[in-house]
């Protein structure tokens, strides 16, 4: 298995100038220099490591940005322990997230299954919190336009830098926090935010079921007005591509629950569209005219122009 995967990172290499997207290469590198010439060349990349950021100097838009979670903390981290106080920190944050560089789209991976090192409290796997500053300082610099959201169920990035929770420099932030604790970001706007939930389980399945019977709620109910919350836009969409393990029965009782989780904190001017597949046994009916099967047509109450929910 080791001898394919480097035989793949030469080839990569020898290419390297006609490549415009990598994905996940930083997985099984922690950043040499070929790595690093790639990154420059390429309109999209990800997820950077901080290694990868602390190099780059040189002036370039990127289509797509992806960035995890857990670089939030490393940076938050770094920052710290570069500085004796909470002012020092923030000046160091400057210095560390420069303008130098911009994207079109920044995508965000969050893992549903993070946990803490052994002897810390919260040993359950979850979405963790993250560093508020260091997400607002990131998408100003960048000039950031929209949002992408991968909602994934397991990284490999799973284990939690816990030291920056021991100070109170940075607020923190999740987006299965109870919404009314998240601050709003009136300087801020974005012309959509995109959700990509192919890869959640925890977060995909709370939309779905209001009060999951097997085990209890993770709080995405809160995960709409957190979104806008933190990445204020009058647009999102949400990729649901495998809601049929979800969404196989009951189908009203489904779309009543993404009701209840779009229209939480009464949004105005908002505009979400969702895009799931159920099995089309539940959709269906048989015409006793034509004596055919037929699609069920949207129930009325699934279709009203105030919230602007939109399901294909």
């Amino acid at each position: 298995m080791g001898d394919r995967t480097s035989q793949r990172v030469r080839l990569i290499f020898f290419s390297g100038a006609h490549i415009q997207s990598l994905i996940s290469l930083e997985e099984i590198c922690n950043g040499c220099e070929k790595c690093f010439n790639i990154a420059k060349k390429c309109v999209e990349y990800g997820p950077l490591r901080f290694s990868t950021l602390q190099t780059i100097t040189y002036s370039k838009n990127y289509n797509k940005l992806h960035v995890s979670d857990k670089l939030f903390e490393d940076i938050a981290e770094y920052c710290i322990s570069k500085s004796k106080n909470k002012e020092e920190c923030f000046k160091e944050l400057e210095k560390t997230i420069l303008p130098v560089i911009s994207c079109d789209t920044l995508s965000i991976w969050i893992d549903e299954t993070r946990v803490f090192p052994d002897g810390m409290e919260g040993l359950e796997y979850d979405h963790r919190h993250m560093p508020r500053e260091v997400i607002d300082i990131i998408l100003r610099k960048w000039s950031v336009k929209s949002i992408q959201l991968n909602m994934i169920y397991f990284t490999s990035e799973g284990m939690c830098s816990v030291d920056w929770l021991q100070y109170d420099y940075f607020a923190r932030v999740r987006l299965n926090d109870p919404y009314f604790k998240t601050q709003k970001s009136p300087d801020l706007k974005f012309t959509h935010v995109d959700v990509e939930m192919s890869d959640s389980i925890y977060c995909v399945r709370d939309l779905g079921v209001r009060y999951p019977k097997s085990e209890s709620p993770r709080g995405y109910a809160n995960f709409i007005p957190n979104i806008r919350r933190l990445f204020p836009t009058d647009k999102i969409s949400m990729d649901l591509s495998h809601w049929c393990c979800i969404a196989n029965d009951d189908i009203e009782k489904k779309m009543s629950t993404i009701l209840h989780v779009v229209s939480m904190e009464q949004p105005q001017n908002l505009s979400v569209h969702i895009k799931f597949f159920v099995e089309s046994a539940i959709v269906k009916m048989l015409n006793e005219k034509t004596k055919k099967e037929e699609l069920f047509g949207i129930a009325p109450k699934y279709n009203f122009r105030e919230h602007s929910l939109q399901c294909y």
